[in-house]
Parts: C-alpha cells; structure tokens; sequence
C-alpha cells in the first residue's frame, strides 16, 4: 500500500497502523532499523531461517512463539528483507489517510512518521503489536 499511497485517498473507515515509508533508520522515512541489522538478518536467514525470524521477532517486540517450522516460505522472507533494504516509498502527495502508532514501536518511530501521516494517534505504551493499536481506533459506519 504505501509503494502507492495516492491509490488510498483519506475516508472514513481507512487508516493505516504503524506505517513507514523506508524501515532503515538512515532514511529518516520512520524506520528504526538500521541497514546493517537488515543485513544481518538477510544473512542469517541463509544460516539458519528460524533463529533470524526469531531475533528479528524479539528485536521489533513482537516476540512471537518461534518453533523450526517458518510461518512463511523462506523464498517470501528474503524478498521481504530485500524489499526492506530497497527503495524507500513515495512521499505521499497527498494525506494518505489515518495512522496509528504506538508509542513505544522498536520499528516505527511515530514523531518521524507523523510528518508523513499528519492525520494520526499515538497509543502510549504500545509497540508494534496490531492487538495493541487497533483497539484505539473507533471506526463509524453511518
């Protein structure tokens, strides 16, 4: 969504939760994850798959359970490192819609970020997990 943030125009109901538009904190895009711990984690996924994911897990606070089954295939993990150590994201043109950010996100930063996503709420306390944001956005269907 956000390689396209002018296909998702601001309405009621349509927001985004921890949104970025570059991960690499070199960017200054909203990311707090600097290059090299991308790469790292790139590299370790040709070592051993679970191990990264579980550090990757840990080092962004969501702390999943890990076991030595992937929950995705490794092909889609290393595209997902790759896209991340990519281009970063068009600037919106214009207010791409409603944002939630956490206030304690080891990924996002939401003071870089709101400059980006103007129409925002930062939950305090909360990090990057969905279970913690979506419960402070009201949505009305009338």
């Amino acid at each position: 969504m956000l390689r396209s943030p002018n296909d998702f125009p601001s309405r009621k109901g349509h927001f985004f939760v921890a949104p970025f538009l570059d991960l690499k904190t070199e960017a200054q895009l909203g990311g707090k994850v600097t290059t090299t711990q991308l790469k790292v984690t790139r590299r370790r996924l040709t070592l051993d798959p679970p191990r990264a994911l579980a550090d990757f897990y840990q080092l962004s606070g969501l702390n999943f359970p890990m076991d030595t089954t992937l929950p995705y295939s490794l092909q889609d993990l290393t595209w997902g490192i790759e896209t991340l150590l990519g281009e970063s994201a068009p600037l919106p043109v214009e207010d791409p819609g409603f944002a939630v950010f956490g206030s304690e996100d080891s990924l996002v930063d939401p003071v870089l970020s709101n400059r980006f996503f103007p129409e925002n709420t930062v939950v305090e306390g909360a990090g990057h997990r969905l279970e913690a944001l979506r419960g402070s956005v009201q949505i009305n269907d009338g």
